[in-house]
């Protein structure tokens, strides 16, 4: 019984939630800490949830492009993995444009002005 109350210890304590005994302290536990960025939450969209995702993938996949981007100039790294690097990061500027070209279908179709932010942050990093 002792050795599989352990056993449930160490799930609970995996899962962050743990059964005391009586007497017994709270064991130290790590928390997971967030993002290193935190995503706009001001898209003037409230009226439109469609175009308020959108926009919030478009400033996601904006941040992954940065990190790529980042991660494929690094200094001191293999060839391998420098190219690894650059195709991932030529991938997710393709995902970006794809998703500003999603954003652009839905804007038009809407009466609404396109934008060209993808295609500009893009332009500039064509060296890849």
């Amino acid at each position: 019984m002792a050795k599989k109350t352990k056993e449930l210890k160490k799930i609970c304590l995996r899962e962050a939630e743990y059964p005391l005994s009586a007497g017994e302290r709270p064991p130290q536990i790590r928390r997971r800490v967030g993002t290193a960025f935190q995503l706009d939450d001001l898209f003037p969209y409230n009226e439109d949830p469609y175009l308020r995702n959108l926009e919030s993938r478009f400033a996601l996949q904006r941040k992954i492009v940065e990190a790529a981007k980042k991660l494929a100039n690094e200094a001191e790294i293999c060839k391998t993995v420098k190219k690894k690097r650059r195709r991932n990061c030529l991938d997710a500027m393709h995902k970006l444009q794809q998703v500003e070209d999603e954003m652009n279908q839905y804007r038009v179709k809407t009466g609404k002005k396109p934008t060209q932010r993808a295609s500009l942050i893009i332009a500039g990093e064509r060296h890849y």
